[in-house]
């Protein structure tokens, strides 16, 4: 996002910012990043009484940023400031009641989706519709391994499930290995897809883990959920690497892996997923998500206004 708004406003200034009040780093080493991070904290009153600012705030951090920005010696600059509210997954979402007590004077407020599938929800705090733009890595270069180059490797998600620990148990006792070892670098854990067969997201079911894999030359499994990949999929006639819910997974993905562990059933598979991954137009190729963003902030008139 941060690599996208310098492309397109490089006369500006473009800043990755915390608000936590020790700030003990100004650089973020897990991903390749020329941006500094600031805190925000620090800089929004002189900002504000220069120029107008544009602030992208993550789902589950709105309401802590909108307490931040009524706080009485910001109240008289609010009329300069547009927050963006980064809905990356809507279970995350606080409830519009939350945010209508706390949006006090900021009135310019807008939201970009992760996931096309919840486009059509409504939100009455908004100025502005919710435009999707998707979200993805510039520097994701998807290289995809084919079978008989791959490891007998599945990827864990970080995410904490049900039957989580059940399932990675499973793998082992069937001699898959698990990479489990959570943070890691952006471009290891590039690395990592490229060598393992599977990865498992037990998160949104259908994102970086487990379409991702695919891209790489793998095939990801995860649960389906309507959140995430409306309009994707059909819930009562799921791909082989999709399961219903988590027990559904739990019971039967050592008998999936085995039907899928084989070069022709795996790479016909894999192929068929990446054919319409590349198909869909809203994917999230750079490309896409870069002509996405621009047009969001044509939108709202960021093209003729200053920027900060």
């Amino acid at each position: 996002m941060a690599d996208i708004a310098k492309e397109l406003f490089p006369d500006k200034e473009i800043y990755m910012s915390i608000t936590d009040r020790f700030q003990r780093f100004e650089r973020y080493t897990q991903f390749k990043s020329p941006h500094r991070i600031i805190n925000l904290r620090y800089f929004l009153k002189p900002w504000f009484r220069k120029a107008r600012v544009m602030i992208h705030v993550y789902d589950a951090g709105t309401l802590d940023l909108l307490q931040l920005l009524n706080k009485k010696k910001h109240r008289h600059y609010l009329d300069k400031v547009h927050v963006n509210i980064l809905n990356q997954n809507q279970d995350f979402m606080p409830s519009a009641r939350d945010i209508m007590n706390l949006k006090g004077r900021v009135e310019n407020v807008s939201m970009t989706l992760a996931f096309n599938a919840n486009k059509d929800l409504s939100f009455p705090y908004l100025k502005y519709s919710p435009v999707h733009v998707g979200a993805w890595f510039p520097d994701l270069e998807q290289t995809p391994v084919p079978y008989r180059r791959k490891e007998n490797l599945c990827i864990l998600s970080p995410d904490q499930s049900p039957y989580r620990d059940e399932i990675k148990d499973k793998l082992l006792a069937a001699g898959i290995e698990c990479y489990d070892t959570w943070p890691v670098p952006f471009p290891e854990f590039c690395k990592i897809q490229q060598k393992a067969k599977w990865t498992i997201s037990f998160g949104e079911g259908w994102d970086g883990y487990s379409s991702g894999q695919f891209l790489n030359g793998g095939i990801g499994f995860g649960v389906l959920q309507p959140n995430f990949t409306q309009d994707y999929f059909d819930f009562n006639d799921l791909p082989p690497f999709l399961f219903k819910n988590y027990e559904d997974m739990n019971d039967n993905i050592l008998s999936v892996i085995g039907s899928l562990d084989e070069e022709s059933a795996f790479e016909t598979l894999n192929y068929k997923i990446v054919d319409t991954i590349n198909r869909d137009p809203h994917s999230n190729s750079f490309d896409n998500v870069r002509s996405r963003w621009k047009q969001f902030y044509s939108s709202i008139g960021w093209f003729e206004s200053p920027i900060a």
